[in-house]
């Protein structure tokens, strides 16, 4: 786990980043884990995304729904005024 504005955790996370890239793993499919509660809440954003029809615009369902839960407002007017032109 990680916390920004103390720092907590910082240096393990860059350690990680290096060592990813240094491997040549370059792959898009990394998938940063929330804990428990921030993941049922993503799974639930993922699904509800797809059931209703939104657009994701090209990008990851996932990424969209941990956006749209850290209240993202480039992500939320991007998706509204995409949807709103159907």
């Amino acid at each position: 786990p990680t916390v920004g504005k103390k720092g907590f955790g910082i240096p393990e996370l860059l350690e990680n980043v290096i060592s990813i890239y240094e491997s040549g793993n370059n792959s898009h499919n990394v998938k940063v884990p929330y804990g428990r509660v921030l993941e049922k809440s993503i799974g639930f954003m993922c699904r509800d995304l797809l059931s209703n029809g939104f657009s994701t615009l090209g990008m990851p369902k996932r990424y969209v729904g941990i956006k749209l839960l850290e209240g993202d407002k480039e992500v939320e007017n991007a998706i509204r005024e995409h949807d709103k032109g159907k």
